[in-house]
């Protein structure tokens, strides 16, 4: 009998949670068998002198939406350049989707999830291509989900994906689903997740795993936990290779109760909305 596969991992599967998932994954067939999904509208033309973000706000402002999502979205966006620092040709693609209306959110989204591929930036608009009419895509907690999907299916990965069973036994044998999350999102860069895992199970640090040649290395201070968590060295190795600066710069970031890109975010961040209000491009007083 053919068995299950479970898709998106990345979402915070935990117990019952399970099910639920499991549950939302009998969308699929509407997502197949739906007009191309998400139409973008004609396309708008713009001043050369428009700058990307000032492109973004006038399209979220002429959707109509209410002042405080208008501003989270022109904030999404904002955030997104300031964190991952995209190129200007990167800038202006993803701004004229959103002028063409695509989803502020799921598009950010997918440009998040492409950071931790090697695919071209091209993945991007080909991922967006796949999105869910938006009330299939109201259903979704997190567009991870989808998007993983979406992935699979365009890369014709989805016979790589775990089954249940698979799981279930790493779960036995001492992985957590984050460990599993953290495999699959270094599967999107050509790991094999199933050598992945079979690596942490039999007690390999992240370290040993992810960065060898840093498990032993002097610039990881005391000040770094000696099991650094999977999540952020992977996202110390893309703030490395966006900025320039060493990767234990970013693992350093790392706190108690906050991952090294939650604290990079906070840092670069902080003064988003103040700054957009600065130049009139939404009300200070509209908080996220």
């Amino acid at each position: 009998m053919k068995q299950t596969k479970l898709v998106g991992i990345g979402l915070g599967i935990l117990g019952a949670a399970i099910a639920t998932v499991l549950g939302a994954w009998q969308v699929p067939p509407l997502l197949r068998q739906a007009e191309p999904t998400k139409q973008l509208n004609e396309v708008q033309t713009v001043q050369p002198a428009q700058t990307a973000l000032t492109r973004v706000a006038q399209a979220v402002a002429a959707t109509g939406v209410e002042t405080r999502e208008k501003t989270k979205q022109i904030v999404r966006y904002a955030d997104w350049v300031k964190v991952y620092q995209p190129t200007q040709a990167q800038q202006d693609e993803i701004s004229q989707m959103i002028a063409n209306g695509a989803d502020v959110h799921a598009l950010i989204d997918i440009c998040v999830f492409w950071e931790d591929t090697n695919e071209p930036f091209s993945l991007v608009s080909e991922l967006y291509a796949e999105c869910p009419p938006s009330e299939v895509l109201a259903r979704f907690d997190d567009n991870l989900l989808w998007i993983t999907d979406a992935y699979d299916r365009i890369r014709d990965k989805e016979e790589e994906a775990l089954t249940l069973d698979e799981i279930a036994d790493y779960r036995k044998r001492g992985l957590s689903l984050e460990d599993i999350r953290i495999a699959d999102r270094m599967s999107r860069s050509g790991s094999d997740i199933r050598v992945v895992l079979e690596e942490k199970a039999s007690g390999e640090t992240w370290q040993q795993i992810i960065l060898p040649e840093m498990a032993q290395a002097a610039s990881l201070t005391s000040e770094v936990q000696s099991d650094v968590g999977g999540n952020d060295l992977l996202d110390s190795l893309i703030l490395a290779r966006k900025t320039g600066r060493p990767a234990t710069e970013f693992l350093a970031l790392a706190q108690e109760n906050m991952t090294v890109m939650e604290a990079y975010q906070m840092e670069r961040t902080a003064h988003t909305l103040e700054e957009l209000a600065d130049v009139g491009l939404v009300r200070e007083e509209v908080q996220q």
